[in-house]
């Protein structure tokens, strides 16, 4: 792999499935890092590192075609300079722990958000092994933010207006998608930002990627057979069967 030059970004290949995933995460670190990408085949991975050479590989573990957990191996053969930072919604620590053990650098759930995405990303390129203090929780298990009550009790046209702009759409293509003048979602917007008590416009497209990142994260969870949400007062019986998660990430 080539140095990157002083002045040049850091480059980071994403190997992530969800559109949603990657448009959040990379707008909210572009002015750190270059992103390249969304790689949604995990058949496809070897071939763009070798034609892109990034600095990172972000990668989730439950891609088409080939599994996150099965490149690894490869990854670390072949790419041994360039680090894998795993983004997953597992948050077994048996899992975590698995994927380090198979060559990843660092382990972070979905859920974590921007901030503990950042300095995974910067222990990672420095060397570092990066574990997320996340996962010693229940698998599943995720503090709500304050954003997510003042969105569900909102009225149904600014919550579906608050996901268009999580999932990347401009004012121009939501006034078109729900079919109203863009004066009308440049209203709501500002209506938005004051329940959530935001400052800005900036900040506003922040908070909804964010949002629809952790909204994603619980539907795969859930989809995956776990609760979205465990009540920390009354903590579930140990499981039984505490490696079924790393069973069921190498099926």
């Amino acid at each position: 792999m080539s140095k990157p030059r002083a002045d040049a970004k850091r480059r980071i290949l994403f190997a992530e499935d969800h559109l949603v995933v990657y448009q959040g995460i990379s707008r909210m670190l572009a002015r750190e890092y270059e992103f390249i990408g969304p790689i949604t085949d995990g058949g496809e991975v070897i071939d763009a590192i070798e034609d892109s050479e990034p600095d990172l590989i972000l990668l989730d573990l439950d891609l088409p075609t080939r599994s996150g957990s099965d490149l690894l191996p490869e990854l670390r053969s072949r790419f041994e300079a360039v680090p894998v930072l795993v983004l997953t919604v597992q948050t077994s620590p048996e899992v975590m722990e698995e994927v380090i053990r198979l060559g990843a650098r660092g382990f972070i759930p979905k859920g974590a958000g921007v901030a503990e995405l950042r300095a995974a990303i910067q222990d990672c390129l420095a060397g570092r092994v990066h574990r997320s203090p996340r996962v010693v929780r229940q698998p599943w298990q995720r503090r709500s933010h304050p954003h997510d009550e003042v969105i569900v009790k909102s009225e149904d046209l600014r919550r579906q207006i608050f996901r268009l702009i999580g999932e990347g759409h401009k004012t121009k293509g939501i006034a078109k998608l729900i079919g109203m003048t863009q004066w009308t979602v440049y209203y709501h917007r500002r209506a938005l930002r004051k329940l959530l008590n935001i400052t800005s416009e900036r900040g506003l497209d922040r908070a909804a990627m964010d949002w629809a990142i952790r909204q994603l994260a619980d539907t795969e969870a859930q989809e995956d057979g776990g609760p979205a949400e465990v009540q920390e007062t009354n903590p579930p019986p140990q499981d039984p069967d505490p490696y079924g998660a790393l069973k069921r990430l190498r099926s």
